[in-house]
């Protein structure tokens, strides 16, 4: 298999497949299993990634907001120092959600 994940995920994807193949009832040989496996695996990589991005947008919008809120411009040292906290975190989740 060509699979990129641990050997746990690979096993769990490999079992996976064989229950499909073995529910639309065809005796097939192990390479057509893998065959299954690797779609399988890519489909949830796919799938995987596309929510990534999609976290990452979130975290970097609400950076954005933590930034540009009124208590980041108005309110006294506190509501500043809260708003820049915020924004941080959030860029930080961004950036380690980047980096896999």
């Amino acid at each position: 298999m060509k699979i990129r994940d641990s050997n746990a995920e690979q096993a769990a994807i490999l079992t996976v497949a064989r229950e499909i193949i073995n529910e639309i009832g065809v005796n097939a040989p192990d390479a057509l299993e893998s065959v299954v496996a690797d779609r399988i695996a890519l489909l949830v990589n796919k799938l995987v990634g596309a929510e990534r991005e999609r976290c990452v947008r979130l975290c970097q919008e609400r950076s954005d907001l933590w930034r540009n809120t009124a208590m980041a411009s108005i309110a006294g040292p506190a509501g500043r120092e809260e708003s820049r906290a915020r924004g941080n975190e959030a860029s930080y989740l961004a950036d380690l959600l980047v980096s896999g």
